[in-house]
């Protein structure tokens, strides 16, 4: 017997697909040597810029993220930003694009770093 589909059906397998991809996913952040104490977490948008802007800004640290290897590099960038948020950062550079390593194992995760910045406001 098959069941019609419902809103809550839908909403409630793509909450599940998503919470599958995401399980694997991780945040690490490294504080920049001379970054200020803990930040609250900054409550606006945190932007995402091209480069380095030429001065004026606080380097707060390296965020890195790494999820499976089918997570979409604009995934990896939100969580780039979502972590540097968290860490009073209203301004993110990612270094290069994600890349892709392998596990001993022969399993694959891809990786985005990010440096998490202040900028004057």
């Amino acid at each position: 017997m098959a069941f019609p589909p419902s809103p809550q059906r839908t909403v409630l397998a793509t909450l599940l697909v998503s919470a599958l991809l995401a399980g694997c996913a991780r945040s690490e952040f490294t504080p920049a040597s001379a970054a200020p104490g803990d930040l609250a977490p900054y409550r606006g948008t945190v932007r995402v810029l091209p480069a380095l802007p030429p001065g004026g800004f606080e380097r707060l640290g390296v965020v890195i993220v790494r999820g499976q290897q089918n997570i979409s590099d604009e995934r990896l960038t939100r969580m780039a930003r979502d972590a540097a948020q968290a860490r009073g950062a209203n301004a993110i550079v990612v270094q290069a694009p994600p890349k892709v390593e392998s596990y001993r194992d022969g399993g694959f995760q891809k990786k985005l770093a990010a440096w998490a910045l202040r900028l004057p406001e």
